[in-house]
């Protein structure tokens, strides 16, 4: 396990840069490490394995002081090259999404993050949101799910990024609609996940606008740029906030924080609705975030522990 104690009061969000043999980790900066009275976003890169991520920080202080937990999603390019790394965030009730410079040391080959590509920052113009956004990418494009401030799901496609590579524009879906016909609802922050052209979101129940905190657990598949889904399934009484998901080892796997006793829980597809999820130890009061290994044989699991300075952990669990 990896431990960041200087990072405080922040959810994270975590990707694996898959062929860079490295790991990307998304937060804002609420406390300790120097940094103290804004909440910039922030992300460092682990070279290797997941210790060191403290090592390499870059801050973008012009994000803001009201900026939510950056999310974080890879596409990589393949041929040795560095790929491409994206980031999403709220700012108050705006979304923001911009690609993050990746860096390769030429002696170490080690991978950083040194800024914003062009210092170009793109806001989804009309879409006011009312949680962290999450981002996913699927083949050469970028999309966005978000609630909504009426709590309504959506998404937002951007267009193909190898024919237009200097620019991103977002096309939302018009709103998720559930298998009833009915707009769907959601009382956290989404999470989203892809494999080939299959994506998956992932999110936590709606009851009413006078109780939102059932804990049931929702996860669509969906078809690029569709607001229907595949196919969708609920189980009911899982989460205490909203999951994570990630693709590996061939099905989703879900990450939550259980309702009432707030241990981190682990959940493949195949599982789903057939026996207990994996039960962990630790336990966070925060989504947590997950992604699959790059040798494909673990999860990556990161959250915001419970101890006295909430410090930042990362760990490897077996699937």
């Amino acid at each position: 396990m990896s431990t960041i104690p200087s990072i405080t009061g922040t959810d994270l969000s975590i990707a694996s840069l898959t062929d860079l043999n490295a790991y990307a980790l998304g937060f804002c900066v609420t406390s300790g490490g120097g940094f103290a009275g804004t909440s910039p976003c922030a992300y460092t890169v682990s070279n290797g394995g997941i210790t060191g991520f403290d090592a390499t920080r870059w801050l973008d202080s012009a994000s803001g002081p009201s900026a939510s937990t950056p999310q974080i999603a890879y596409m990589p390019v393949g041929g040795g090259k560095v790929g491409r790394l994206f980031s999403a965030w709220a700012e108050g009730t705006d979304l923001w999404i911009a690609e993050l410079q990746l860096a390769k040391d030429a002696t170490s080959g080690n991978i950083s993050i040194t800024g914003v590509v062009g210092n170009n920052r793109k806001s989804l113009v009309g879409i006011t949101v009312a949680s962290s956004p999450a981002i996913a990418v699927v083949g050469h494009y970028v999309v966005a799910a978000y609630q909504l401030t009426n709590d309504h799901l959506d998404m937002a496609v951007s267009n193909d990024l190898v024919s237009s590579p200097t620019e991103f524009t977002f096309t939302p879906v018009g709103g998720i609609i559930g298998t009833t016909g009915a707009p769907e609802m959601a009382s956290a922050p989404p999470a989203l996940a892809a494999n080939g052209g299959a994506l998956y979101m992932a999110w936590k129940g709606f009851d009413s606008a006078a109780d939102k905190a059932i804990n049931d657990i929702s996860v669509g598949q969906y078809t690029l740029g569709s607001s229907t889904p595949v196919y969708k399934t609920s189980m009911a009484g899982l989460s205490a906030t909203g999951p994570a998901i990630t693709y590996a080892s061939g099905e989703p796997y879900l990450a939550y924080c259980q309702a009432g006793d707030q241990h981190l829980c682990t959940w493949p597809a195949s599982d789903w609705n057939k026996v207990s999820s994996t039960y962990l130890a630790d336990t966070t009061a925060n989504p947590p975030s997950v992604c699959g290994s790059i040798d494909g044989t673990q999860l990556v699991l990161a959250w915001r522990g419970q101890d006295t300075q909430q410090t930042a952990n990362v760990s490897f669990e077996h699937l």
